[in-house]
């Protein structure tokens, strides 16, 4: 993933608006977007979990975030998936970011990696669901902005990616100053 910051010329020391590139991120550990997440998020619920047992865990933000509720802009794209979605959806059902691009893969699986000889194994232990309970599966993220072909959440623009980014830049500026 990439983090791009808005700053006011002259002003880097100030910068406070973030924009988290999630497009061509894949995947990851849900370890990790659950600490990725917690940064951003103050006390509140950042995902559940559901096995097998049908047991749900609840992952909750520590108290603090860093960027004291300043704003972020979280871009999507059809390769956002899994642990990528996680933050994604975090994020934007606790209010802290505003989606920007087209429509996520769909993953919401757990899976646990073993080592086997000279493989690697990995197994689903579970899936994780959004804060509000909404399961990724197939369906994934609908951004609040589209930028697809056409506005389009579901026809990705390839040539343009960059219009995703001045997007983003553009509704920071306007929204927050």
């Amino acid at each position: 993933y990439r983090i791009y910051r808005i700053c006011r010329p002259g002003k880097r020391t100030f910068c406070r608006k973030r924009i988290f590139d999630l497009r061509e991120c894949r995947g990851g550990s849900f370890n990790e977007a659950l600490r990725t997440a917690d940064l951003f998020l103050d006390s509140t619920i950042i995902a559940y979990s559901q096995g097998k047992d049908n047991q749900k865990r609840y992952y909750t933000a520590t108290p603090g975030d860093i960027l004291k509720g300043k704003p972020i802009a979280v871009l999507t794209g059809r390769t956002t998936a899994s642990a990528a979605e996680l933050v994604a959806a975090a994020l934007s059902e606790q209010s802290r970011a505003t989606l920007i691009g087209t429509r996520t893969y769909g993953k919401n699986s757990i899976q646990s990696t073993y080592r086997v000889k000279d493989r690697i194994l990995f197994l689903t232990s579970g899936h994780f669901y959004t804060p509000s309970g909404k399961s990724l599966e197939k369906d994934g993220l609908t951004p609040q902005i589209c930028t697809g072909i056409n506005n389009s959440c579901i026809s990705p623009d390839s040539t343009n990616s960059a219009k995703d980014i001045q997007i983003a830049i553009n509704l920071i500026k306007k929204n927050f100053g």
